[in-house]
């Protein structure tokens, strides 16, 4: 009894002392390897398998093993690597950079190693200790073993066209479209964004084939990827015809730089493209007609003047205001013809050729158009014939501040119609008017009777509200609630 509490009293002095308190996780950690802990080799790459995306400009890349012990045992686990760092380390019980210490139960379970770098790629060396009973590591993720798997895809059957099929298709997309400066050069192997300046009066293809000895390679034939950038980040779609790729046509709202790049769809092997001389062609149409030619605005107003005389010519600010009016005396039988030039320097604003731009004959109670209109820098209109003599005014209009800067020239041509022009006109006029007033009867008939065959339908099933869905449905086709009756 004495003996048991002496010892007693020696335990109580030494864990007093602290001889006997608990070990910290890092002095187990720093205890020496047992001669039989496992060391594995293993390599983060990219791969479809293991890539797990976190966000959309960070990816974290990944190896699993799968682990097993008989018994409760305490684990310890380092992973190391000169090419990636830092490591983690994640298993059911608990996580860490680098090393973990563990408490595992006896069952299997994963232990994964995460790279938490954007795109790590590189070897590490992981060491467990004590080994477990049962171990599984993933395959290498080697670059020989992602090459070979990219490589077990189908071709794409596009890259098989050729002959008539691929001309068309070619045709079909660059038939409406013009060659837009010099073609480029360079070797497919070296390929990599191609900047274009564009602008927003024009809408773009670009257009890359094969020149003699080259070839996509056969990643490139199991998938590519890019097209052309426009400057608000529009991206276009790749159409691909044998040894040809065509983008789709992207139109810019305003100007600056596009881009084309080209990829392979590969992971790790994006740059892989073939190898051999490339040509690489910009094509492009007017989009707009203030894009269009001065020549192109000159034709026109020839062909509309003929038969006419100048009458007046006046010089308006484009920087005034958002509409210059021009004044202007009509006689009876007056046909009336006007062209606008810009002069040196001036051009319509940015805010006009967003908006649009109009030029009508406004005269007391009446406001006529003509056409052909916008013509690159400047109008071409032709306002017919009026019936009476009026006081009216040309009004070149825009929803814009300003139509521009600088000047232009505004050119008005007149001629005067014999009596048997004029009445053929008015007759015209009548039928024109008595047609478009027989369509809108008719349009409105058929309105007033869709909405009434569902007024009767509802009555016929017993439902409520048949007279307020009536009504709405007269409202929705465009007339007052009036018009159909009831």
């Amino acid at each position: 009894m004495r003996r048991q509490l002496a010892l007693l009293a020696l335990l109580t002095l030494a864990a007093c002392a602290g001889f006997l308190r608990p070990r910290t996780a890092a002095e187990l950690m720093s205890d020496p390897l047992s001669p039989n802990a496992l060391k594995v080799e293993g390599e983060l790459a990219i791969d479809d398998d293991v890539r797990t995306p976190e966000s959309a400009t960070h990816r974290r890349y990944s190896d699993t093993y799968q682990l097993g012990y008989a018994k409760e045992t305490l684990v310890r686990v380092w992973v190391q690597s000169a090419a990636v760092d830092p490591l983690e380390l994640t298993t059911p019980y608990g996580r860490a950079q680098g090393q973990l210490l563990f408490q595992a139960h006896a069952r299997s379970f994963d232990l994964t190693i995460l790279g938490t770098v954007p795109h790590p790629q590189g070897p590490y060396t992981l060491v467990i200790d004590p080994p477990p009973d049962t171990f599984q590591a993933p395959p290498r993720n080697t670059e020989e073993s992602r090459r070979a798997k990219a490589l077990q895809a189908k071709e794409w059957k596009q890259f098989a066209l050729s002959g008539d099929a691929k001309k068309k298709l070619v045709h079909e997309r660059l038939s409406r479209l013009a060659l837009d400066g010099k073609p480029m050069h360079a070797p497919l192997e070296q390929l990599r964004a191609v900047e274009i300046p564009v602008d927003s009066d024009h809408c773009y293809r670009m257009l890359l084939k094969l020149d003699a000895g080259a070839r996509f390679s056969d990643l490139a034939r199991r998938g590519l990827e890019g097209g052309f950038t426009l400057p608000e980040r529009q991206q276009g779609r790749l159409e691909i015809a044998g040894d040809t790729l065509v983008t789709n046509e992207l139109c810019p709202d305003d100007a600056g730089t596009a881009q084309f790049k080209l990829s392979t769809k590969s992971l790790g092997f994006e740059t892989e493209l073939g190898q051999g001389p490339v040509t690489l062609e910009v094509y492009s149409r007017i989009s707009s007609p203030f894009a269009d030619s001065a020549a192109n605005r000159d034709r026109a107003a020839a062909k509309a003047i003929q038969g006419h005389a100048l009458k007046t010519t006046v010089t308006i600010d484009l920087a005034k205001s958002g509409t210059a009016s021009v004044p202007l005396q009509v006689g009876r039988g007056q046909c009336t013809v006007a062209v606008v030039r810009l002069n040196k320097g001036a051009k319509f604003g940015k805010e006009t050729r967003r908006a649009g731009l109009l030029f009508d004959l406004d005269t007391n109670g009446m406001s006529f158009s003509g056409g052909p209109g916008l013509i690159g820098p400047g109008l071409v209109s032709d306002f017919g014939c009026v019936q009476r003599a009026d006081h009216g005014a040309l009004k070149l209009w825009s929803h814009a501040s300003a139509l521009g800067t600088g000047t232009a020239t505004v050119q008005v041509y007149t001629r005067t119609a014999p009596d048997a022009e004029l009445r053929r006109l008015a007759a015209e006029d009548r039928a024109e008017r008595a047609d478009s007033n027989r369509r809108m009867a008719e349009m409105k008939s058929d309105a007033c009777r869709s909405c009434l065959e569902e007024k009767i339908n509802c009555s016929r099933r017993g439902a409520g509200g048949c007279f307020e869905g009536f009504l709405t449905c007269v409202r929705s086709k465009g007339y007052a609630e009036t018009a159909c009756g009831g």
